[in-house]
C-alpha cells in the first residue's frame, strides 16, 4: 500500500509505503519512507493481545532523518541521525515499558559535531516493586546506569535541556 504522505507537527510527510497485516489482535508490517528529510526501512510486529501488555519488535535502517527539518528538534540548527535500529519493548505505555534499543552503527549530528555509535544499548527493567532501571551501554565509551521511581517523561525533560 502506498500513501502520498502525511501530516505530523506542521510538516509532510511523503513517499510511505506500508505494507501490514493484522489477525488475532496481532500486526505485522513493512514500511518504507522515501521523504527528502526521512528515509528509512522498517519491518516490526506488534502484539496487541494483552490489553495490559503489548509487544512491540521492530527492526531496521534509518538513512537520514532531519529532526531539524520535520520540526522535531528546534533548538540546534542541525539535527540529523542515522543507524539501524533494534527494538524489543512490552508495555502499554510509556511508563510501563520495559525491554531494549539497540541502536548499530548510528551517528547524530548536532549542529558542527557528528557523534559516532557503533553500537548503543538502552535497556529497561522493572523489578515487582515500582523500581525502575535503565542501562545506557555504549559497548566502549561508558556505561550508565539509572535505577528509582521516576516517569519517563521527568527523565526527557532532564535530557533534553542538556546543552
Amino acid at each position: 500500500m502506498g500513501m502520498s504522505g502525511g501530516f505530523y507537527k506542521d510538516y509532510l510527510y511523503k513517499d510511505i509505503k506500508l505494507d501490514a497485516e493484522y489477525f488475532n489482535k496481532k500486526i505485522k508490517a513493512t514500511a518504507s519512507i522515501g521523504d527528502d528529510n526521512l528515509q528509512m526501512d522498517f519491518k516490526g510486529m506488534a502484539d496487541i493481545t494483552s490489553s495490559r501488555r503489548s509487544n512491540y519488535m521492530l527492526s531496521g535502517q534509518m538513512k537520514y532523518i532531519d529532526l531539524r527539518a520535520l520540526g522535531l528538534v528546534q533548538k540546534d540548527s542541525i539535527a540529523k541521525v542515522k543507524g539501524e535500529i533494534d527494538l524489543d519493548i512490552t508495555g502499554n505505555t510509556i511508563d510501563n515499558m520495559v525491554g531494549k534499543v539497540v541502536l548499530k552503527n548510528a551517528s547524530y549530528q548536532k549542529n558542527s559535531q557528528t557523534y559516532d555509535f557503533a553500537d548503543f544499548a538502552i535497556n529497561i527493567e522493572k523489578d515487582t516493586t515500582s523500581l525502575r532501571t535503565i542501562t545506557l551501554s555504549p559497548r566502549i565509551l561508558f556505561r550508565v546506569r539509572c535505577k528509582g521511581e521516576f516517569k519517563f517523561a521527568e527523565i526527557g525533560k532532564g535530557l533534553w535541556s542538556i546543552p
